[in-house]
């Protein structure tokens, strides 16, 4: 157990600690913005807006309206909430004025950007790039089966196809399937059998076999 007099040491090593860091803390907020007309411009979804949480970025809502965040601080400068009205599109972005440009007009700067992201879309990866990627494509699974009634069995259909063609990656084994219409009972095995080895014999010049009675 301590004596008053450790007790008291104690205490004072915990404040000069406790000193040191609010003043390295103090010096590396001031040496931060080693370049005083920057900003990251970081870039979220719009749907965050209203939510969002402004510590993650090391800033402080100001002030703010029934809309969310209205003037925001950040490394001791605000940034003040602005949203388009013109052809550009959706968005809302925190900005400060940092002089002129060499037309005389106002330079601003961008601490972040709100976007709506439900609308972008994205294109696939290459085929080059998935198998190096080891990336393979499975289909939606609210989409209706293409070949068998379960998503098990046109999974069998796929491997079976891959050992036959073995150049053809998944992905487009998957396309090749969906492409294909299906027959008078509405589904697509014979038809995908007959195709897979309809590719096979083109690509290795080998007879075509007889489908399977299924």
């Amino acid at each position: 157990m301590l004596t008053n007099e450790q007790f008291q040491i104690l205490c004072e090593i915990i404040l000069r600690q406790t000193q040191a860091f609010e003043r390295l803390a103090q010096a590396v907020e001031k040496i931060a913005p080693a370049v005083p007309d920057q900003a990251p411009n970081y870039q979220f979804a719009l749907e965050q807006f209203k939510t969002f949480d402004w510590s993650t970025i090391g800033a402080e809502v100001e002030r703010q309206d029934n809309y969310g965040a209205a003037i925001v601080n950040w490394r001791r400068q605000q940034y003040i909430r602005r949203s388009p009205s013109n052809k550009y599109g959706e968005a809302v972005w925190f900005s400060r004025c940092v002089g002129k440009t060499e037309d005389g007009e106002n330079k601003y700067i961008r601490l972040c950007t709100f976007k709506p992201t439900k609308s972008r879309t994205v294109e696939p990866l290459p085929e080059k790039v998935q198998r190096l990627t080891n990336v393979e494509v499975e289909p939606s699974a609210d989409a209706p089966p293409p070949l068998w009634q379960t998503w098990r069995d046109a999974k069998d259909g796929i491997q079976w196809a891959r050992q036959q063609l073995p150049s053809y990656s998944e992905n487009k084994l998957w396309e090749i399937m969906n492409s294909l219409q299906p027959d008078a009972s509405g589904q697509k095995r014979v038809i995908f059998y007959n195709h897979i080895n309809s590719l096979k014999s083109k690509e290795y010049g080998l007879k075509q076999p007889a489908a399977p009675t299924i």
